[in-house]
């Protein structure tokens, strides 16, 4: 299942991965994508796609709000 947050306010640490920590009493916006099935594991095609679809819809879920 596909999840995407956002906050409005945090602190990003000056790391490798810019790890990011929420404000106190910031906003946090959290988005939830429907279950992806594969039919097979070693089909990565299948898997890619419904991998561009999914971050597609999770993106404009989040611009939305």
């Amino acid at each position: 299942i596909p999840v995407a947050a956002t906050v409005n306010k945090d602190w990003v640490f000056n790391s490798w991965d810019k790890f990011r920590v929420p404000k106190p009493f910031s906003k946090i916006r959290i988005r939830n994508g429907y279950p992806i099935w594969v039919s097979s594991k070693e089909d990565f095609a299948e898997v890619e796609t419904e991998l561009k679809r999914v971050m597609d819809e999770l993106e404009q879920a989040l611009e939305k709000t």
